[in-house]
């Protein structure tokens, strides 16, 4: 479904639903020019790619890529960001190989929206730390990987810091252990003005807010309230708004944010979605 923002209150009119074969769409990224998408599909094993309409908002279908690194099939994506620059898509999936648990992928935006798999892995850890969720900041070359360690999710307050190198390819990652406010971490968002990073915690039903230092280092601020097991999160481009899914209660929240300290207050609350959202 595609919703337009007010920008006056942060609230999604009805929306104007895309039907599609998608299975279990899980997370999308909008390019930085704001004329593609791409949608990560949980369950399937492709990516699918839309313009957008620049007067409606409206998604036209452009195609799939279903290839990660080195012809690895994607299968069950998580979630997906652009680079701050606009040149790169990232994706957090898993692979049908059996070491292979949790990988970050990348692929090239094209200038007509369709994206291109790079060679190269860009990071797995196996099943002991697989990453789970992953953030780009808009304003420094940094990613965020939120990481589940082992097979318990609950103990993955975990987020692993990268730097993109000018060719798109991650740094490797220095390890950040934070507080995360929360048990069962799920996703994690930047602000576009990189100064606050936010993560959703599904078992205790809260989202986290931290400080993001010139390192990038990540400092534990505060935590709202949610509705049923938050689910993922998005900040609206003029960095205003939070929007969350709660897939345990079948709807969204949403939040505004301070843009003196990062601070939400809850607008709205139980915007009806579809299933497990």
């Amino acid at each position: 479904s595609s919703y337009s923002i007010n920008q006056s209150s942060g609230i999604l009119p009805l929306p104007n639903t895309l039907t599609d074969s998608l299975v279990s769409p899980k997370s999308i990224a909008i390019s930085t020019n704001n004329q593609s998408v791409s949608v990560a599909p949980y369950g399937d094993s492709s990516l699918s790619m839309y313009s957008i309409d620049q007067s409606t908002g409206a998604l036209s279908y452009l195609g799939t890529v279903t290839a990660g690194c080195c012809n690895s099939p994607i299968n069950n994506a998580n979630q997906i960001t652009v680079d701050p620059k606009g040149q790169y898509v990232y994706l957090v999936g898993l692979t049908t190989g059996a070491t292979h648990i949790g990988e970050i992928f990348m692929f090239t935006i094209n200038s007509n929206g369709t994206l291109t798999p790079k060679n190269g892995l860009i990071m797995s850890n196996g099943g002991s730390n697989s990453p789970t969720s992953v953030a780009a900041s808009k304003t420094a070359k940094f990613i965020y990987s939120l990481m589940k360690q082992g097979n318990d999710s609950s103990t993955g307050k975990n987020v692993v810091l990268s730097t993109i190198a000018s060719n798109g390819y991650l740094t490797t990652g220095k390890s950040l252990q934070v507080n995360s406010g929360g048990e069962a971490p799920s996703s994690i968002a930047i602000s576009p003005n990189g100064k606050f990073a936010y993560i959703t915690n599904s078992a205790s039903n809260n989202i986290a807010t931290y400080g993001i230092q010139s390192s990038g280092q990540l400092t534990y601020l505060s935590a709202v309230p949610t509705a049923i097991t938050p689910s993922s999160l998005v900040i609206d481009p003029t960095g205003e708004y939070v929007y969350v899914t709660n897939s345990g209660s079948n709807n969204t929240t949403i939040y505004g944010i301070d843009q003196s300290n990062g601070n939400l207050t809850q607008l709205y609350q139980n915007i009806a979605t579809g299933s497990n959202p």
